[in-house]
């Protein structure tokens, strides 16, 4: 696809909705009108846009994590947060359960997580007594109520979502319990640290000598209160490609009490205890909204944290952690 077919594709989006969107949905929407491309390609075509005139952007947030979005000409783009919420605003005056499939696929990634928060405000009392009832890691609710549990780490399969919608005509939603022992009190400080696991993240068709060489450095919290959960950045992991999340994709866990949103990617992860190196697949929960404090709750036992991974780490690499609370270190080594 030459450059300014490209541009011309994503001027087309961004002329069909009212919203500032982000690069993540509008490589979504090419993609469901059978375009093949690349994230990197998407994001390079609307700086390209942005730099001609031809569309306004901004960066939310700072730095390499900040996000860029973009929307046609035609308004100020000190609008950016009116013109983004007003439309979600109105998608989600419905009752989340009256959302069929369809619809669902054609919102953005800000519209369903906007469903999600509508979800936990209308049915909160629905959603205590279903895991009261079913002591269950996993839910899932459906016109109007409870229709699936799942114990499984990584919950219900997709197939078994698209199963049940297909039966009910309208959409699943799924949440995850709080099985993470982690005080929400700790918060880190001077004199307070918290023990760390360096790891490399890469793609899931990755060879050992790729991800090692161009893979994704993140110093992870290791934390043995975490039977299995590994959660990292989605925004982070775009940058290497990773396939950016689709509205059916995403789901909904609780952590300290507080709502998250994710999507499942297969990776690579890397161990380097440089004497040899050792990886492993692993299904991982990528958090949207990362570096946002108030919408990620990993960030409340330490707000620097870059990846959270559990005690399954010791066994799915078979390695020691040796902690030295006086140089505030972590020794690995590989077995």
């Amino acid at each position: 696809m030459t450059e300014s077919f490209l541009e011309r594709k994503i001027l087309s989006i961004l002329k069909s909705t009212e919203e500032w969107m982000d690069v993540a949905s509008i490589l979504n929407m090419l993609r469901r009108r059978g375009e093949d491309v690349s994230y990197s390609s998407v994001k390079t075509a609307l700086l390209r846009a942005a730099a001609k005139g031809e569309i306004l952007s901004k960066k939310m947030g700072s730095g390499r994590r900040g996000i860029w979005i973009f929307h046609v000409k035609g308004e100020d783009v000190g609008e950016v947060q009116r013109a983004s919420t007003k439309p979600l605003a109105m998608k989600v005056g419905r009752d989340p359960f009256e959302i069929d499939p369809a619809e669902r696929d054609s919102y953005t990634i800000d519209q369903i997580v906007a469903l999600y928060e509508s979800l936990y405000t209308r049915y909160s009392a629905l959603i205590k007594d279903c895991f009261k009832r079913t002591n269950a890691r996993y839910i899932v609710l459906c016109n109007g109520g409870l229709v699936l549990t799942s114990n499984d780490p990584m919950g219900p399969s997709n197939e078994q979502l698209k199963v049940i919608e297909r039966r009910f005509g309208k959409v699943c939603y799924v949440i995850g319990a709080d099985v993470i022992e982690e005080a929400a009190w700790s918060q880190l400080g001077d004199g307070d640290f918290y023990p760390t696991l360096p790891v490399v993240l890469g793609r899931e068709e990755w060879e050992e000598e790729e991800l090692f060489r161009n893979g994704l450095h993140v110093v992870a919290d290791f934390d043995t209160g975490n039977p299995d959960v590994s959660a990292f950045s989605m925004d982070e992991l775009t940058t290497i490609h990773v396939k950016a999340p689709t509205a059916a994709e995403i789901r909904s866990d609780i952590h300290l009490g507080r709502h998250f949103y994710y999507v499942w990617r297969s990776l690579k992860i890397g161990v380097d205890d440089f004497k040899k190196q050792r990886h492993i697949g692993k299904t991982c929960k990528c958090v949207l909204y990362w570096d946002d404090k108030k919408r990620n709750p990993f960030l409340l036992a330490n707000q620097n944290r870059e990846g959270f991974i559990g005690r399954d780490f010791l066994f799915l690499f078979s390695l020691e952690i040796t902690l030295n609370p006086l140089q505030k270190m972590s020794r690995v080594h590989l077995l």
